[in-house]
């Protein structure tokens, strides 16, 4: 099974999209999460719009004829990961 870990030290489109789906997994805990009140409306933007860039890099970039590499992909798994790290903190917020 893929993980985020081995997407970052992927070779290949292949690799690096498998880190796709375990990022996708974890943020599906964000879907149980009640942020604190006035932080409902960025939360949700913010999660909302993780899922349609992964669903997208899904789709479009990780296709064999994409032209995308192994690197471009790296990063943009990177930006969500951080992304998602800033939405779990709010959704942790008492």
């Amino acid at each position: 099974m893929a993980t985020i870990a081995n997407a970052t030290d992927a070779k290949t489109l292949a690799e690096a999209c498998g880190g796709i789906d375990a990022l996708a997994k974890e943020m599906d805990a964000l879907d149980h999460v009640t942020p604190p009140a006035g932080f409902e409306r960025p939360f949700s933007e913010g999660r909302n719009g993780m899922g349609m860039t992964l669903g997208m890099m899904r789709d479009q970039d990780c296709a064999a004829d994409s032209g995308m590499d192994a690197d471009t992909i790296r990063m943009g798994l990177e930006t969500l990961r951080k992304r998602f790290v800033e939405l779990q903190q709010i959704g942790m917020k008492p």
